[in-house]
C-alpha cells in the first residue's frame, strides 16, 4: 500500500513581500501616530486643566493662607507701606506696550471671610468725586469668579481728589466683586489709569 502526500506552496513573489512589508510597516506607523497624537493631546488637556485650576485658586487661596504673615510682615505694617504708597502713585501714568495688559490682569474681584478687610489704594485729579463699591455675590464656587449674582453691596464716597486709603470689611463671607468710578465735577466721568490711579488689594 502506497500513500500520496500532497504539498502545496503558496508561493510568493519579491513584489508581494515588498507590498505586505509596506503594508505593515504603514499600520504600525500609524498605531504610534495615533498614540503620539493621545498623549499630545492629553498633556495639553492637563496643562490647560492645571493653568484653570491656578488661575481659580488665585481669587480664594488668600482668605485661608496669608503670604504677608509668612515673610514676617504684620497687617499694621502692610497698612503704614500702603498709606506710604498711595502717597506716592501718580494719579496719570505713562502708558506703554504693556499698560492694557497690566489693565486686564488687576483683579477687581476675591473672596473674603467674614471680618478680613479689602483696601482701594487711590490717586486722584483734584476736583473729583470717587465712588468706590464692593458687591458680594450669591453663593456659586468657581462660577463666581466668571459670574456674580449680587445679593450685598457697600458704598464709600471720597471727594476733592487727592491720595488715600478706602478700606471696606467684608460682613460675611463670601465672593467680592470691587467697583470704581471717577467724575470730574461738575460730571465728567474718568478713565482708569488714563487719568486717575486706584489699586485694590488685601486689607492690612
Amino acid at each position: 500500500m502506497s500513500f500520496k502526500l500532497n504539498q502545496s506552496q503558496d508561493k510568493k513573489t519579491w513584489k508581494r513581500i515588498l507590498v505586505e512589508e509596506s503594508d505593515y510597516n504603514l499600520r504600525v506607523k500609524g498605531q504610534v501616530r495615533d498614540r503620539t497624537f493621545r498623549r499630545m493631546y492629553f498633556t495639553v488637556l492637563v496643562w490647560f486643566a492645571t493653568i484653570f485650576l491656578l488661575y481659580i485658586s488665585l481669587f480664594y487661596i488668600g482668605a485661608f493662607f496669608d503670604a504677608g504673615k509668612v515673610l514676617g510682615i504684620s497687617q499694621s505694617q502692610r497698612a503704614e507701606k500702603s498709606a506710604v504708597k498711595a502717597k506716592t502713585i501718580p494719579a496719570q501714568q505713562k502708558r506703554n506696550i504693556l499698560s492694557s495688559i497690566s489693565d486686564r490682569l488687576s483683579v477687581n474681584r476675591v473672596y473674603l471671610l467674614k471680618g478680613q478687610t479689602v483696601q482701594a489704594i487711590y490717586s486722584l485729579p483734584d476736583n473729583t468725586l470717587m465712588t468706590v463699591k464692593i458687591k458680594q455675590c450669591k453663593s456659586q464656587p468657581v462660577l463666581e469668579v466668571f459670574k456674580c449674582k449680587f445679593i450685598d453691596e457697600q458704598e464709600k464716597r471720597i471727594r476733592n481728589g487727592g491720595t488715600g486709603v478706602v478700606k471696606f470689611s467684608a460682613t460675611q463671607t463670601g465672593f467680592y466683586y470691587f467697583e470704581d468710578e471717577v467724575v470730574k465735577l461738575p460730571g465728567h466721568v474718568l478713565k482708569l489709569n488714563y487719568d486717575y490711579k486706584i489699586i485694590w488689594q488685601r486689607g492690612g
